[in-house]
């Protein structure tokens, strides 16, 4: 299912997609426009600029280098394992040769390993905020995704009903991986401590947790949709006829390409000029108008 052949083009893409990675390390780092994005606002200190850089910074090169990880997995198993063939979607030799499903995997590996980053604590005693935090937003795009995730749990569990076996159920827990992930990135963005702070520090502390949850709920969502695509892909499982069998192809080519769409919207960067939050000011062009 969504197979793409590589032999014949296995060095272009190969030089492509190192050009591609060499692309996105020189784009890692945070630019002015980044920081303002990132802030909604232009008003931002110089302490809060380089707080806002650095956070950005280690978000995006972290999720880049174990992006890259999870991409170099699935290539190598595809090139030994597969025939030299690899795919997007699903794979014969199962997740490692996915391309989709390694690249989402190793993305949300770099957010956590991100978002968990800690500085050095201050000696001394240590005090917490008791004022309420800001409900974290994107609230419906992470409803969208566990209830993708619950449907692709049940079609593993059907699965496993029709076909008893290990395999179905090592693959129903393994493809639910990266959205656990996601899942854990954004339980430590609401529960990180937050000690007593500044009106404009708190400020700050509230927009990088709405960084967070906002481009890992998209994640988590791409991560759901590729478990499902995994799971909805039952032709060798189940004895389906001829329409039932093009209607689960359709539909997972459906979620191929959202998964694919969600996940290019995840990146930790504005994608259109489109502001962080909708109440943010619209981002500014080049000439001065507004996008």
């Amino acid at each position: 299912m969504r197979n793409l052949a590589l032999a014949p083009v296995l060095g272009v893409l190969l030089l492509v997609a190192i050009g591609l990675v060499a692309l996105l390390i020189s784009r890692a780092r945070a630019t002015p426009d980044d920081v303002t994005w990132l802030a909604g606002t232009r008003d931002v200190t110089p302490d809060e600029r380089t707080v806002y850089a650095d956070h950005l910074t280690r978000h995006r090169t972290s999720r880049l280098w174990w992006g890259g990880v999870g991409l170099a997995v699935a290539l190598a198993a595809s090139l030994t394992l597969n025939d030299g063939t690899f795919t997007v979607g699903t794979n014969a030799i199962g997740p490692a040769g996915d391309i989709l499903f390694c690249l989402v995997t190793g993305i949300a590996v770099g957010a956590l390993l991100a978002e968990n980053y800690r500085l050095r604590r201050p000696t001394g005693p240590a005090s917490a905020s008791l004022a309420p935090r800001t409900p974290l937003p994107a609230a419906g795009t992470r409803r969208a995704a566990r209830a993708v995730a619950g449907v692709a749990l049940a079609l593993g569990l059907v699965d496993v009903l029709v076909a008893p076996g290990a395999r179905p159920a090592l693959l129903t827990v393994v493809v639910l991986v990266p959205w656990l992930l996601c899942e854990l990135v954004l339980r430590a963005v609401r529960e990180r401590p937050r000690p007593a702070l500044s009106p404009r520090a708190e400020r700050v502390d509230t927009r990088l947790r709405m960084f967070a949850a906002v481009t890992v709920s998209r994640l988590e969502l791409a991560a759901a949709m590729s478990a499902a695509l995994w799971l909805v892909d039952l032709d060798e499982t189940w004895n389906l006829d001829d329409d039932v069998r093009a209607v689960v192809a359709l539909v997972g080519f459906g979620l191929l390409i959202a998964a694919i769409v969600v996940l290019w919207h995840a990146a930790p960067r504005s994608r259109g000029r489109r502001p962080l939050l909708p109440q943010d000011a619209p981002q500014p062009l080049v000439d001065g108008r507004t996008a």
